[in-house]
């Protein structure tokens, strides 16, 4: 079929339909299992068009008719755009499996609502180059590349053909925590945190992280009390962030 002989275009910006058509079938219907690959089709196709004609505008009509070509192609012709297809949905389910609650803005708006006096006492806490964070939004992509060229068993990031050695010392130096120093107890008397366990509304899932931070925005002291529910706020959106809402392990 040409398109360009048959069809007279419309000006209009056509870059927002892309992105809105589905899976259609010869009828202009959403399409079966079998012609999923369509939108593969259709978005060449288009390309093609609006290089002859930058003004070109895809009508129902066209949309349609294009369908019917899909329809109709051979299967070994058909089966390249299926293939794109899969490739497309596959990176698509590969990118939602990367969760993370690390949210260094989330962090930023807590800690410039802090006193003189609470800040004071998170520097005595070794966290003092950690509060001047200021990055924003993590970028999943990169994180995900990052993720993907870390080898875990030998410590090491494989980049352009090189090796990067990752170590504690590394994430001390990058992060400006410190590394070492007071003792961690991880288990004890439940008693002994009843406290924090009823301030903090703790479930058998965990403590939720806007409870965290919203006890920081409403707390002017920078008693122990404070330091526990910096610590954690800290833990969970920074330093080991959860994948939900929840920081587990605290029961």
């Amino acid at each position: 079929m040409d398109l360009e002989r048959n069809h007279k275009w419309k000006a209009c910006d056509y870059d927002s339909h892309i992105e809105l058509v589905s899976t259609v079938n010869g009828e202009g219907q959403e399409g079966t299992q079998s012609s999923y690959g369509f939108v593969s089709y259709f978005g060449e196709a288009v390309r093609r068009m609006k290089a002859n004609d930058k003004r070109a505008c895809i009508t129902r009509e066209v949309r349609k008719e294009l369908g019917l070509e899909f329809k109709n192609l051979p299967p070994a012709e058909k089966s390249k755009y299926v293939s794109q297809q899969h490739r497309v949905d596959k990176v698509a389910h590969d990118e939602a499996k990367f969760l993370t609650r690390c949210a260094p803005d989330r962090f930023e708006v807590v800690v410039g609502q802090l006193t003189d006096k609470q800040r004071e006492v998170v520097c005595e806490m070794g966290l003092d180059n950690l509060i001047k964070l200021n990055c924003g939004r993590l970028k999943r992509k990169l994180c995900c590349w990052l993720v993907e060229r870390t080898d875990v068993a030998r410590c090491v990031i494989e980049l352009n053909g090189s090796e990067l050695q990752i170590s504690a010392n590394s994430f001390r130096y990058i992060m400006g925590v410190t590394d070492g120093g007071l003792p961690l107890l991880l288990e004890g008397d439940r008693s002994h945190v009843a406290a924090y366990l009823e301030k903090y509304n703790v479930t058998s899932s965990g403590i939720n992280i806007k409870t965290l931070a919203d006890i920081l925005q409403n707390s002017r002291e920078a008693n122990e009390e404070f330091k526990v529910t910096f610590m954690l706020f800290t833990l969970c959106t920074v330093l080991s962030a959860p994948t939900d809402q929840l920081v587990s392990g605290i029961t």
